[in-house]
C-alpha cells in the first residue's frame, strides 16, 4: 500500500523522467540514459530498469572503458544488479574494480570513492563481521576521503554514522557518541529526509537519550512523504519510516 501511494504521490515526477528518457535517447548519449534507468529504479524499484541499466553499460563499454563518468555509474548500477543475482558478492566485488578504476582515472572527485565505499560496505556485510575488519578500515578511511572532497554530502556523514553504529568497539573503532555527532551533521545538511533522520533516532537510541528519539520521531511524522535522496539512493521511502515511527509512538 505504501508503495502504491509513493507512485501516486510521484507520477508527475515519473512522466518528466520518461519523457526526459525518450529525449535523450534520441540523442544517443548512453550515460544519461543510464542515469534516468537508476532514477526510474529508485522511484519504483523495477528489477526490469535497473537490469536494462547495466546491461545498456556492459553494451557501450568499449567506448566509455576509459571514462571516469561511466566507471562511477558501472560501480553504482552494479551496487543494485547485484541484489538481483544469486552471487550478489561476485558482482558487489565487480562493481568495486569499476569504483576503483573511477578513482584511478579522477582521485579528487568524489563519485568514486563513495560508491567504492558503499560496495565495501554490502561485500562486508556478506562476508560476515570477522571476516571484514580490513573492509570496515578501508570503508571508513574512503567515506573519510569522500568528506575531505565533498564536506557537504549528508548521505556520506550517514553512511559513516552508519558504520560507526554497526561495527564493535573492541573489535574496530565503533563509538556511538561519534556516530551520533554524524547523524546530526547528516540532518543539519538535509532537514528533509526521513531516512537521515531515522539514522538520527537510531543514534540516540545508542546513547539512551530518550527523550530525544521522541522529539525526532515526532519531527519524521511532519516531513514531506517526498525524500528529496529517495532518486539517489536506495533507501525507504518516507511513508515506510512514518509507519515504523507510528508503531512505536503508539506502543
Amino acid at each position: 500500500m505504501q508503495y502504491i501511494l509513493y507512485k501516486i504521490l510521484n507520477r508527475s515526477i515519473a512522466f518528466v523522467l520518461l519523457l526526459t528518457l525518450n529525449i535523450i535517447a534520441t540523442a544517443d548519449s548512453n550515460l544519461l540514459v543510464a542515469d534516468q534507468y537508476y532514477q526510474r529504479y529508485m522511484l519504483f524499484r523495477d528489477k526490469k530498469v535497473i537490469q536494462d541499466a547495466y546491461y545498456l553499460l556492459v553494451n557501450c563499454e568499449p567506448e566509455y572503458e576509459e571514462s571516469f563518468d561511466y566507471n562511477w555509474r558501472m560501480a553504482r548500477t552494479l551496487n543494485e544488479y547485484a541484489t538481483l543475482t544469486k552471487d550478489p558478492l561476485d558482482y558487489f566485488e565487480k562493481g568495486l574494480l569499476y569504483a576503483n578504476k573511477a578513482i584511478e582515472k579522477k582521485p579528487d572527485q568524489e563519485e568514486g570513492y563513495f560508491w567504492k565505499a558503499v560496495l565495501l560496505g554490502q561485500i562486508g556485510q556478506h562476508k560476515g563481521i570477522i571476516q571484514s575488519i580490513n573492509t570496515a578500515y578501508e570503508m571508513k578511511a574512503t567515506l573519510e576521503k569522500c568528506l575531505e572532497i565533498n564536506p557537504n554530502n549528508p548521505y556520506t556523514y550517514h553512511i559513516l554514522a552508519t558504520l560507526y553504529l554497526k561495527v564493535p568497539k573492541h573489535l574496530f573503532f565503533g563509538d556511538k557518541y561519534k556516530a551520533l555527532e554524524l547523524a546530526k551533521k547528516a540532518v543539519e545538511l538535509e532537514p528533509q529526509s526521513a531516512n537521515l533522520w531515522w539514522g538520527l533516532y537510531l543514534a540516540y537510541i545508542e546513547v539512551n537519550q530518550k527523550e530525544e528519539t521522541k522529539k525526532v520521531l515526532r519531527k519524521i511524522l511532519t516531513l514531506t512523504d517526498n525524500d528529496p535522496l529517495n532518486l539517489e539512493y536506495n533507501q525507504p521511502f518516507p511513508l515506510e519510516i512514518k509507519e515504523k515511527v507510528a508503531k512505536i509512538l503508539h506502543q
